[in-house]
């Protein structure tokens, strides 16, 4: 299955080209023609299934060769395809000595002849694309799409609750948190190499096997820095109430706040993965109140609002009780401190297991 074109992933094939040449894209240097021949690709290959045959191999291991969509070579010739339509081109100097090159080769010719693509008339510039990598003012930014959904295509994820998105129409590349939780994290040690936190790997895997290079639309709800809170939203699901149901997530209050889809909704959903110590919540004991019946329910007189979730009251025996809302967390006020406590460390440290990471053949239909 394919899950990204020409992201690195460790145990998993590369197959290279080998008669035909696509005009190089990344995000940071566009060639005319490149960015319609990634997506032309992207949207007839992500969360589909394929077959590969093996043309030619070089001692170095890199391996060339054919896709085929689908589960045998009975199906559609994605080098043909990318031909045909004039977004690649016939390797220089391949000689046209077996089937498959001579095929390739009427595709081109029929290419041209209809003039589509790198073929057609004009240099290709507008095809190019004004990828804009910093926002000035990220807050006006934000507050100028009114919390609307904007259409984008996540481009990388870094952990399970933070992505790379490439914003729609006017193609910013912006970082995204989502807004209201926090996945583990990978740590980055003095020597460069980067630890797991345990399921770190595995809620990675969650989000990229739903998002990486599929199209979405986020709702922007703030901004922390230069990074911007959001919610991603895809026709198959909400991807932070489902990291939290599953047990890859936890709620965070510090951004919880500004999530527009209903704050109880993460809050029902991680109480859900608690209750049945899914991944990040293995270990987890429910608290127990150790109070008594007498201080459970009592009548008290309201003395002092300290904030909007603490209260100061006068119980009937003359004591004063400081009293907190449970499950809120309103804004506060200028100096008061908002920033959670850091979670205690698990020793452990989990890879990716098969058992570990639901399915997600489903966001793919």
């Amino acid at each position: 299955m394919i899950f990204a074109l020409g992201a690195m992933k460790k145990n998993a094939d590369f197959i290279d080209t080998d008669f035909y040449t696509i005009t190089f894209f990344a995000l940071s240097i566009v060639w005319p023609w490149a960015f319609p021949a990634r997506e032309f690709l992207r949207k007839k290959l992500i969360g589909k299934e394929v077959c590969f045959t093996i043309e030619n191999k070089t001692p170095q291991g890199r391996e060339y060769g054919m896709i085929y969509l689908g589960k045998d070579t009975n199906g559609e010739n994605i080098a043909e395809s990318l031909v045909a339509e004039g977004l690649a081109t016939r390797r220089e100097g391949m000689r046209a000595n077996n089937p498959e090159q001579n095929r390739l080769s009427e595709c081109e010719e029929q290419a041209k002849a209809a003039k589509k693509g790198m073929w057609s008339e004009g240099n290709g510039s507008h095809t190019l694309r004004d990828l804009k990598y910093t926002i000035e003012n990220p807050r006006h930014f934000v507050d100028s799409h009114h919390q609307k959904p904007v259409n984008a295509i996540i481009e990388h994820v870094r952990d399970g609750s933070v992505v790379r998105a490439l914003l729609l129409p006017d193609y910013y590349l912006v970082t995204v948190m989502l807004s209201g939780i926090k996945c583990p994290t990978f740590r980055r040690e003095a020597d460069g190499n980067e630890t797991p936190e345990p399921f770190a790997a595995e809620a990675k895997f969650f989000t990229e096997s739903r998002l990486l290079q599929r199209d979405v639309q986020i709702i922007l709800e703030s901004c922390h820095n230069q990074n911007i809170l959001g919610t991603i939203l895809h026709p198959n699901g909400n991807i932070t109430e489902l990291l939290l149901k599953e047990g890859f997530a936890r709620c965070v209050d510090w951004s919880i706040a500004v999530y527009t889809r209903g704050a109880e909704k993460l809050r029902a959903a991680e109480r859900f993965a608690k209750e049945r110590r899914l991944r990040i919540w293995r270990d987890y004991v429910a608290p127990t109140a150790n109070l008594d019946q007498k201080d459970k329910q009592f009548v008290a007189k309201v003395m002092q609002v300290l904030n909007a979730d603490a209260i100061v009251v006068k119980l009937n025996s003359g004591d004063y009780k400081t009293i907190h809302l449970s499950s809120i967390r309103p804004p506060r006020l200028e100096g008061e401190n908002t920033q959670p406590a850091p979670n205690a460390a698990t020793p452990n440290i989990c890879q990716p297991k098969a058992q570990d990471v639901p399915s997600a053949q489903s966001w793919y239909a």
